[in-house]
């Protein structure tokens, strides 16, 4: 019975190692995988490429992976987005990519999470057409309410309280 209990043991050691490497594998391929998926993502980010939905749903899932691999590669995903932001001269092209940065805020953990909602919450506020405006406060709105997972909930209704009142047009 004993030497029966010893090599249980063993066998379980050496599974739990061998699970720790696979778990190494899968995270220097996702750090690999991460900024050409990102770069893909942001090159088709154009209108006439990935629609809204498309986008918005493979930007969320890659940084959604990303989190649960490295909180730095989460995080790569998010200042990735935002130079495209920037640098774009199309205004469809900017809303559509702030859009995507608030589709993050489901996809991030509670580390990350107060700083891209003061990311968020900035690039609303840098929208001056009223209408956009509304469709950005109303996408983050179904964020807070809908996606964002019991973890991260408390977070985010203490900032949606703090900020509602600020992301209104006009104000």
């Amino acid at each position: 019975l004993h030497s029966n209990d010893e090599s249980s043991k063993s066998t379980n050691k050496k599974k739990k190692g061998k699970g720790k490497e696979k778990d190494h594998e899968k995270g220097k391929l996702a750090a690999t995988l991460t900024p050409f998926y990102i770069t893909c993502l942001l090159e088709n980010s154009g209108e006439g490429k990935l629609s809204d939905d498309q986008l918005r749903l493979a930007y969320s899932s890659l940084t959604r992976s990303a989190t649960s691999t490295s909180p730095a590669l989460a995080q790569l995903c998010v200042d990735s987005l935002l130079p495209s932001i920037s640098a774009s001269s199309s205004k469809s092209d900017v809303f559509r990519l702030r859009l995507v940065l608030i589709s993050l805020i489901s996809a991030v953990d509670s580390t990350l999470l107060p700083s891209l909602l003061a990311t968020v919450r900035l690039e609303v506020l840098k929208e001056r057409d009223d209408e956009k405006r509304v469709k950005l406060k109303d996408a983050v709105f179904n964020q807070v309410l809908r996606e964002v997972g019991d973890a991260e909930r408390e977070i985010v209704m203490k900032w949606w309280l703090d900020a509602e009142r600020e992301l209104e047009p006009g104000v």
